[in-house]
């Protein structure tokens, strides 16, 4: 499942997936790829939140930890469209040659304010792919114009 933005939606901001082994991938918003050390279980059930701020900036929580720690930017596209889409059980274009993508979601829920977690950060195993240039979170003030907290 995933976020992707623009116009055209080209550009992914988040996805979170997993692999062959079960191990949750996240595609974090600096452009990092990481493994989570945690598996993912058939038959579980998991609480996934895709909590974005802005319409550019974004975190990923499963069971209430959140997964891509400190990694947030801003994307480099001022396009004012922001985000086109939302996707589970795959965004068509990486899940195009497969067969047999099966997922069920319950309670899918879109909210236009800020969330708040305490879980703080799942154990990560590896970061897959190198970061692209990180830029620093938003300020504090930034935050408080926003009405918005610093996340843990």
């Amino acid at each position: 499942m995933g976020v992707r933005v623009g116009s055209n939606g080209a550009e992914k901001l988040m996805e979170l997936s997993y692999d062959s082994e079960k191990k949750w991938r996240v595609l974090c918003s600096d452009g990092t790829t990481k493994k989570l050390r945690s598996t993912w279980e058939k038959e579980a059930q998991y609480q996934v939140a895709i909590v974005l701020q802005n319409g550019t900036q974004g975190t990923v929580y499963v069971d209430g930890k959140r997964v891509c720690g400190n990694a947030q930017r801003e994307l480099e596209t001022t396009e004012p469209e922001g985000i086109s889409h939302f996707y589970i059980g795959g965004d068509r274009v990486s899940t195009e040659s497969q067969e047999g993508v099966s997922v069920t979601v319950k309670n899918v829920l879109l909210y236009n304010r800020p969330l708040t977690f305490s879980g703080g950060d799942a154990d990560l195993e590896e970061v897959i792919a190198a970061a692209l240039e990180a830029t620093a979170p938003p300020s504090e003030d930034t935050l408080s114009r926003l009405g918005a907290s610093a996340l843990p």
